[in-house]
């Protein structure tokens, strides 16, 4: 049985755990935040786990790839642990925050 492509490398994953953490000794780099839009919670397409999932609006994200699947999504990693598809317009870009 051929072994499941991931879709988030250890690498980006070491950088966006150490933005979380504050920790930026091992690496220099820093992921810039995204937000979910709106206040209620919503369902969105985990490609990992081939689920969907809910997820409150206002949920901290970090990019993964822009235009996923050649299409005007992103594939996002949410502090809530979950891989997700979303549109752009359904996303708010925070910055270095």
């Amino acid at each position: 049985m051929a072994e499941k492509e991931k879709i988030i490398d250890d690498e980006t994953f070491g950088k966006i755990l150490a933005t979380i953490l504050g920790d930026f000794d091992d690496t220099k780099e820093i992921i810039p935040e995204y937000q979910i839009r709106g206040r209620g919670a919503r369902w969105f397409l985990d490609p990992e786990k081939r689920k969907m999932v809910y997820i409150k609006g206002g949920t901290k994200c970090y990019l993964l790839k822009k235009n996923y699947n050649n299409e005007k999504r992103f594939l996002l990693y949410t502090v809530t642990n979950h891989v997700i598809v979303i549109d752009r317009e359904d996303v708010i870009y925070i910055g270095y925050n």
